[in-house]
């Protein structure tokens, strides 16, 4: 991704040529349709996380499966065994998902700021916006890829 001053002024000149003869109504549609599309990407990340988890739930055999009896009991004794893994899986899992939500919603408070502050540069007039995102962009972007480093360390 391009984080550059240039990049972001020309971004937003992008989203000024589309925003600039929408009234209020407009507006907010255009805002809510953005929202939407993160919402949608989250949802669909989400989303691979639980088809990722439950992709690992073993299969529980049939008899029709086994040819005889001492087949189905191994099989049954196979399965009891991944089943107890798969549990163990899903608890690990589950406290990484709940941190997942934690960070999620760190990420959302910190980027809430972020339009604070950009609220704050365009009602003063500041000089320079496109810089001052761009550098609270670089910022955030920073504090994720060590936190994720964090994270990861160890795999």
């Amino acid at each position: 991704m391009n984080y550059s001053p240039l990049f972001v002024c020309r971004e937003v000149e992008n989203s000024r040529s589309v925003l600039k003869d929408m009234d209020e109504d407009e507006l907010d549609a255009f805002v809510d349709a953005q929202a939407d599309k993160v919402q949608r990407n989250l949802t669909d990340q989400v989303d691979r996380l639980r088809k990722t988890i439950k992709s690992k739930k073993p299969k529980k055999p049939t008899k029709e499966e086994c040819a005889t009896e001492e087949e189905y009991a191994q099989k049954s004794k196979e399965y009891e065994e991944k089943k107890e893994a798969y549990s163990k899986f899903v608890q690990w899992s589950t406290l990484i998902l709940n941190k997942v939500a934690e960070w999620v919603t760190e990420i959302c408070n910190r980027i809430i700021g972020l339009f604070h502050q950009l609220w704050t540069w365009i009602c003063g007039k500041i000089a320079d916006i496109a810089s001052k995102v761009q550098q609270a962009i670089l910022v955030i972007k920073e504090q994720m890829d060590t936190f994720l480093q964090f994270i990861f360390q160890y795999i």
